[in-house]
């Protein structure tokens, strides 16, 4: 999703972003078993939907009027 002519951004869920904070935490601690990695794998993958270098044309994005305008 894009705000007016901003980058590209990313929105998560709230009950995903904690499952992905979870998963990251174990990771960082050395302790990440095959699911934790799978979620991590998952977050990148979202995460790099947000480059607007690899969006192909074909690919659609949900443009929104600038910030300040969604704010009134």
């Amino acid at each position: 999703m894009a705000f007016g002519d901003d980058w590209q951004g990313v929105f998560v869920r709230g009950d995903d972003a904690l499952a992905f904070c979870l998963a990251l935490q174990s990771l960082l601690e050395g302790r990440a078993d095959v699911l934790a990695r799978t979620q991590v794998q998952q977050l990148w993958e979202l995460l790099h939907q947000s480059d607007e270098r690899v969006l192909g044309a074909d690919i659609p994005r949900q443009q929104l009027k600038p910030w300040e305008e969604c704010r009134k």
